[in-house]
């Protein structure tokens, strides 16, 4: 019965790192994201500024 307890708790630790490591690749990516729609904001702003 012990054992089968250890069992749920070490399922449960491998689904919380899991859901975890997935959320911080998801994080990830929304920083990127973000940095790069800043960039092509710049770029929009200085081409903007150039051609007028």
């Amino acid at each position: 019965m012990e054992s089968a307890n250890i069992e749920k708790i070490i399922d449960l630790l491998s689904d919380y790192i899991r859901e975890y490591e997935e959320k911080e690749k998801y994080n990830e990516i929304l920083i990127t994201q973000s940095q790069l729609y800043k960039e092509l904001l710049s770029l929009i702003d200085k081409n903007y500024k150039i051609d007028t």
